[in-house]
């Protein structure tokens, strides 16, 4: 079955995110192009870095 992709453009600073590697990840920005969006681990510290996220690696948008 494949796998139907998220659509990032609408998705805040905030939301928290399953990706395809099993982590779950929290969003701190979002450049609004549809293809990237930057979060860090869900559970990291406050000043860990920041990471890009490509489109296809998210799996779900957590409530």
């Amino acid at each position: 079955m494949e796998r139907q992709s998220i659509n990032l453009l609408d998705i805040p600073a905030g939301s928290r995110l399953a990706l395809a590697d099993g982590s779950v990840v929290e969003v701190v920005g979002n450049p609004g192009d549809g293809t990237w969006i930057f979060c860090r681990a869900a559970d990291a510290p406050p000043d860990a870095q920041d990471v890009p996220v490509f489109a296809n690696d998210v799996v779900e948008v957590l409530p």
